[in-house]
């Protein structure tokens, strides 16, 4: 196990980004919404991965080095990851594009059915201590939406194929730690065993992951 810095959406602000990583030299995983098909992503540090989120072709992050996939495990962190998410304004953004702007929403931001049966199977066979996605389980994008009682429209985000999904795997396995983005707010919460970190965007979170987990918290 070892240091890992997680980071929130990034939404293309690629100079901010990389003033971020000269902050945070080590390995990283950048939690989706790169930018991936609305800009040319440079490239990273060998050790800088990164998954997609609904803000990323997934044509082009698949061509990116630094694309981490669109799940499974990395060992030397014990962590599970899992990309993709659903976009509530992809009508508008399919309509900018019969309008004739450049590709802004793709048609498989969500992992496929197989590919969500895929993750789920490998997650019930690991049973991870830590999940990081772009997403999160229906339960959790609720609570944070209840609570702030802002950006209300991403109610739809809870009924999506995605986090219904992980909403069945959080119910089958609690890990201790899941750390997502996508909903713009900075937060912290428990649900049941399981902590839950909502990153903002560009909010680095450092995990010792040879630490106690809620040791991060006290």
């Amino acid at each position: 196990m070892a240091n890992v810095t997680l980071v929130g959406d990034v939404h293309g602000k690629i100079p901010e980004y990389q003033e971020l990583l000269s902050k945070h030299p080590g390995p990283v995983i950048q939690l989706g919404d790169m930018g991936c098909g609305f800009l040319e992503i440079p490239k990273f540090a060998y050790q800088h991965r990164f998954i997609r989120g609904n803000h990323d072709d997934p044509a082009a992050a698949h061509r990116h080095q630094n694309y981490l996939g669109e799940f499974g495990f990395v060992k030397t962190f014990g962590i599970f990851f899992m990309g993709g998410a659903f976009s509530i304004d992809f009508e508008m953004r399919q309509d900018w594009m019969r309008k004739g702007s450049s590709a802004c929403w793709w048609p498989d931001e969500e992992l496929s059915p197989v590919q969500l049966n895929q993750a789920m199977s490998m997650y019930l066979d690991i049973k991870p201590r830590i999940v990081v996605s772009h997403e999160a389980p229906a339960i959790a994008g609720l609570t944070i939406l209840q609570k702030e009682q802002k950006r209300l429209y991403k109610f739809d985000c809870t009924t999506s194929r995605t986090a219904q999904y992980m909403q069945q795997m959080f119910d089958q396995w609690q890990p201790e730690l899941w750390v997502f983005g996508h909903y713009h707010f900075s937060r912290n919460f428990k649900i049941d065993k399981t902590r839950f970190l909502c990153l903002n965007e560009l909010e680095p979170f450092e995990l010792d992951t040879n630490k106690p987990l809620e040791s991060f918290y006290e």
